[in-house]
């Protein structure tokens, strides 16, 4: 069944005890979180404290969020005429680029992914939305004719309504929390093993049959596992969506 990202709201069964987590700990290691002014990180620690207060997790899909050093998203387009580059060729376009090279199974597995945790409410009440810019401007890079990467919609003076985006809503006492569970999602890739009459796939084909797969033995290759938000910097945002930290 197809995924279509759009608003959902807190559950409305919220359990008495939302969670036994504490109210925050420390960032994973290796992380260096920065404030946006005006905030101080002494701000971001104190607002984490207030359980009244509510934190946005914005994860760029296509784009480059408005702020610094914010990691920028692309999406991998799969063609289905004529020649394809084959599963392996694009997954390690995946493994190896410095910005969030999504595909669509990706993106269908990461949305169900945060469908789950809301539904499971162990990080408290989360609300989910899905933004997709308007189409002003896309940068294309071909890669053998075959298939591209959009980073576009770059303006000179962009907004984050510029960049196709998911937001997490959450109590700002989990936000710490949330980062880390987001960090520590991984999608699982198929790399076929090519040989005669089979050095060239369809990569929507062969990348879907990829989460069919996930966890099983396979014969027809070896499966690889990628945490696409493992060392990248999101950007959180306060309850009037003004940047606080990036991390």
């Amino acid at each position: 069944m197809t995924v279509k990202p759009h608003l959902y709201t807190s559950p409305k069964n919220l359990a008495v005890s939302l969670s036994s987590l504490e109210p925050h700990t420390k960032f994973y290691k290796g992380s260096q979180p920065m404030a946006i002014p005006p905030y101080t990180l002494e701000d971001v620690w104190d607002l984490f404290e207030d359980q009244f207060a509510r934190c946005t997790w914005v994860i760029p899909i296509r784009g480059t969020p408005p702020w610094p050093d914010c990691t920028a998203a692309a999406i991998l387009q799969e063609y289905s005429e004529g020649p394809c580059e084959s599963a392996q060729d694009s997954s390690a376009a995946v493994l190896t680029s410095s910005e969030i090279i999504w595909t669509r199974d990706a993106l269908r597995s990461f949305w169900s992914f945060l469908l789950q945790l809301r539904e499971v409410q162990s990080l408290g009440p989360i609300s989910l939305s899905f933004h997709a810019a308007p189409v002003t401007h896309i940068d294309a890079k071909v890669t053998d004719g075959t298939s591209s990467i959009t980073t576009g919609r770059r303006p000179s003076a962009p907004t984050l309504l510029d960049t196709d985006h998911i937001k997490v809503y959450h109590d700002a006492r989990y936000a710490v929390h949330l980062r880390n569970v987001l960090r520590a999602w991984s999608h699982t890739y198929n790399q076929p093993v090519t040989g005669p009459g089979n050095n060239k796939a369809s990569t929507q084909s062969e990348l879907a049959a990829a989460s069919a797969s996930a966890g099983s033995s396979s014969d027809k290759g070896s499966e690889a596992k990628v945490r696409l938000l493992k060392n990248v910097r999101l950007v959180l945002l306060d309850e009037q969506c003004q940047g606080i930290l990036t991390c």
